[in-house]
């Protein structure tokens, strides 16, 4: 489903928003991508070798929330980088990219890795039946925003990264309240020196694909 709902998605850009902005639109995600190694490799992979090295499931439970707290951090720290990056951008070169793209891409990194996190949390945890009602919100939800937006006339690059931002953000509310998960702040220095300790290869490896 992630790969056709992304195949789509990408082929309806591509015959409804034009050249120019096409191109904008592969950049702008080819961010939103790396930032998505660097989550994959500090903290989904490592999670995912880790958790079951606590064969209590009182142990494993904390480790695992205090690795999504671990999550929101480093969403936010990255979203901050690559919004402040891109205003940053955009002041020195307005013709390549706004502001407002700028922001919008921040937000699709943040809400798509915390999103990609939890659908990690649903396999550390044996229990992948949600990963199909979360991708069918987050990668389906895009195409038929995109689909929707295109036929009032309304699709743009900035439109689109708000469709996808509410559609991963859909996908990990819906998630949140189905799993009943909560970061645990109180083992986020345990849980995150774990992950990095682990993540180092991983983080390497990661960029290198």
């Amino acid at each position: 489903m992630v790969s056709g709902c992304n195949f789509l998605v990408s082929a309806l850009m591509a015959r409804y928003l034009g050249v120019a902005d096409f191109g904008q639109w592969i950049l702008v995600f080819g961010v939103v991508i790396f930032a998505n190694t660097m989550a994959g490799g500090l903290v989904w992979i490592p999670m995912l070798t880790l958790t079951p090295k606590w064969e209590d499931e009182v142990d494993r439970q904390r480790f695992l929330a205090g690795s999504f707290a671990f999550q929101w951090v480093l969403a936010f720290a990255i979203a901050l980088f690559v919004g402040l990056g891109g205003i940053l951008a955009s002041w020195a070169r307005p013709q390549w990219l706004s502001a407002s793209i700028a922001i919008a891409v921040a937000g699709v990194a943040l809400v798509f890795q915390l999103q990609e996190w939890l659908r990690r949390y649903c396999f550390a945890i044996e229990k992948p039946g949600p990963v199909f009602v979360m991708d069918l919100l987050g990668y389906g939800g895009q195409v038929v925003l995109v689909v929707l937006l295109h036929m009032v006339d309304h699709l743009s690059l900035g439109n689109a990264l708000i469709a996808v931002m509410l559609a991963y953000g859909s996908s990990f509310i819906v998630g949140v309240v189905t799993l009943k998960v909560q970061p645990d702040w109180g083992q986020l220095r345990f849980s995150s020196r774990e992950l990095l300790m682990a993540g180092k290869a991983y983080l390497v490896g990661e960029q290198l694909q």
